[in-house]
């Protein structure tokens, strides 16, 4: 029945283009189970380094899904010892869950330091890999199968096991003098000026070009978890987008806002696909963050006087406290403001303050005299009365045309 049961097995892994190969001693010759790529890309020797560490890690009664340097995946399982006749280890792979794309084979040259030269035949292998969509059903279905070839004994499952024992160090590498791997590494910090620059000064479509070209190119994976290591790559892309903020002139205080709240969303990225959508999305809020909040080539006395005001809202803002805070005559103060702001200290204050109202509509459920208060004004009237000026609906229309909109 077993024997059967092997058989069906290959059946349905081969049905999926995917190979099988029944391993029966340390020694046997499988050096094109994963369709030759070893012999290609690393030492002559590791296919058989590989079977002996197979055998190493392979305890019978479990199921173990393995991946591997190139990021192809595997399954292992022994043969029970009363069929051990027909062999002892069955290795089944290789395959993916989605098809590589240009970057990470940009990765892989990069962090092996596989030469250029070879980077067509990498292609096709990836080309040639297949693809299992449903997942988690692929894995059901070979858990269900390797129990029933226990019979219907329980089966320990094996996660996240490397298939190779010494992981790349046996792969075959260019001259880190190599031109073409110099240039990489050049082309990779000229991507990186270009996104930066753009996000200095607030261009997004610039900033979103230079974004295509910089995810090509991505530091080596230090983990065998691969969202571990793209939420690295997104945790230094943010410090890149905080770096260029800085320099594009806004206040620490309105980037570190927006910074911690990047990182709290890469933590919760799971897929490769999640974090090239937040990657996009984190550079369009680094550009507006900029735009809204550069004070760039404004006077130093003028970039105070706007920091002062949009971190000290619910504070007395008057012409007179502002110009006694900074030591400067108010008429000074005032004709300076005007003259770079283009609006009066006392207008912007309002409109800031506005600003700041709106968020609150639309992110809390704060009561109106709440708000107000929390933006420094007391009147709740004169609130009222600045709001509709601003938005052209008083704070109560708009909350309720926010839930309006919500229920649709």
């Amino acid at each position: 029945m077993q024997v059967d049961l092997l058989e069906v097995t290959e059946a349905f892994v081969v049905s999926f283009g995917v190979n099988m190969t029944v391993i029966k001693t340390p020694d046997d010759d499988i050096g094109n189970f994963d369709l030759g790529i070893r012999r290609t890309f690393r030492k002559e020797e590791s296919a058989g380094q590989t079977v002996k560490h197979l055998y190493r890690i392979c305890r019978e009664g479990a199921l173990y899904f393995l991946d591997d340097c190139f990021e192809m995946e595997y399954c292992l399982f022994r043969i029970p010892r009363e069929e051990s006749q027909y062999g002892e280890l069955v290795l089944i792979g290789p395959y993916q869950k989605e098809l590589v794309d240009e970057y990470q084979l940009n990765l892989l040259v990069q962090s092996h330091r596989i030469p250029m030269g070879l980077m067509a035949e990498l292609q096709e292998y990836y080309h040639a890999v297949p693809v299992i969509l449903l997942y988690e059903t692929w894995m059901s279905v070979l858990t269900a199968m390797v129990r029933k070839l226990y019979g219907d004994r329980e089966v320990e499952i094996v996660l996240r096991e490397s298939l190779d024992e010494y992981g790349d160090t046996n792969m075959v590498s260019s001259h880190p003098d190599e031109p073409l791997a110099v240039k990489l590494i050049e082309d990779r910090y000229k991507a990186e000026e270009e996104l930066m620059a753009a996000i200095t000064q607030g261009n997004m479509e610039k900033a979103l070009k230079a974004q295509g070209k910089f995810r090509n190119f991505q530091i080596a994976r230090r983990y065998k978890d691969p969202a571990r290591n793209f939420r690295n790559l997104m945790i230094t892309a943010n410090t890149l987008c905080r770096k260029a903020a800085q320099a594009g002139g806004v206040h620490p205080v309105h980037i570190d806002e927006l910074s911690c709240k990047c990182a709290k969303k890469i933590e919760t990225l799971m897929t490769k696909q999640e974090a090239d959508r937040f990657n996009l999305e984190m550079v369009r809020k680094y550009c507006m963050l900029v735009r809204n909040y550069s004070l760039q080539g404004y006077s130093p006395l003028v970039q105070k006087v706007v920091n002062h005001i949009d971190l000290n809202l619910v504070s007395d803002l008057s012409l007179r406290n502002l110009a006694a805070a900074f030591n400067v005559n108010p008429s000074y103060l005032s004709s300076l403001f005007k003259k770079e702001m283009s609006v009066t200290i006392t207008a912007y204050v309002n409109q800031q303050r506005m600003k700041q109202a709106i968020r609150y509509l639309n992110t809390t459920n704060m009561q109106i005299q709440n708000i107000a208060a929390d933006v420094g004004i007391s009147d709740v009237n004169y609130f009222s009365k600045l709001f509709k000026r601003a938005t052209g609906k008083t704070p109560s229309e708009y909350r309720e045309l926010i839930l309006v909109r919500s229920q649709l």
